[in-house]
């Protein structure tokens, strides 16, 4: 009804929000893996995530494996995106979003720009580079897999959050189905050395507790 319609952009307006039935549930986040570069949920997951992102970052480029399961949101057989952000709070607001989109049985990837109140505020630009997309759809669960250039991405460490939702050919990219999770920890996708090796802030703050301690001591 009129209440779904989505602005000139794409995107949907304030009417569409998810109702308190669609809202995540817990206050469990997606977490780094132990060995690989990747980001998971939930956090013992192995080959039945609700989302993986896998990643491998070289001098010019890096290689993406994406994975969701847009059965879980009753997306099954339906065209739908899915897709993960960076934002200096986790949140949509003023975020660069990745995502994977299926529309009658055709995959394509994209970059969308400049979210501001859910609102895009410039234009989107094709993700993938030439010949490297591949993508899958089995038992419920999708998965993508391309090559982008390292220019699409930020250096800077920034907060991750995934989401899936309904793609349409006459709306567009709309709203997720359920309120993205957000990770606790910054990292970038030009590096390999996250997760278990990251240093945390709340490690820092430790580790520059101990030195001030052992510097009054010594004194």
């Amino acid at each position: 009804d009129g209440d779904n319609e989505t602005d000139g952009d794409n995107e949907t307006d304030g009417d569409n929000e998810t109702d308190g039935d669609n809202e995540t549930d817990g206050d469990e986040e997606p977490a780094f893996c132990e060995s690989d570069s990747c980001v998971r949920y939930p956090e013992d997951c192995s080959s039945s995530c609700s989302f993986l992102l896998k990643w491998s970052a070289s001098n010019s480029s890096v290689s993406i494996q994406l994975m969701g399961r847009p059965s879980e949101y009753s997306l099954s057989g339906d065209d739908f995106w899915i897709g993960f952000g960076f934002s200096q709070y986790g949140t949509m607001a003023n975020s660069e979003i990745y995502l994977c989109t299926k529309l009658d049985s055709v995959y394509s990837t994209v970059k969308v720009e400049g979210y501001s109140h859910g609102i895009r505020t410039s234009n989107s630009v094709e993700l993938h580079q030439n010949g490297t997309l591949s993508t899958s759809y089995t038992d419920g669960a999708v998965s993508c897999n391309f090559t982008m250039s390292n220019t699409l991405l930020s250096s800077s460490p920034l907060k991750m959050f995934y989401g899936i939702g309904r793609y349409s050919e006459n709306y567009g990219i709309q709203k997720h189905s359920v309120t993205p999770r957000t990770t606790t920890e910054s990292f970038t996708l030009l590096s390999d050395d996250v997760g278990s090796s990251a240093v945390t802030s709340l490690q820092l703050q430790e580790l520059f507790s101990l030195i001030a301690l052992l510097c009054l001591t010594v004194l």
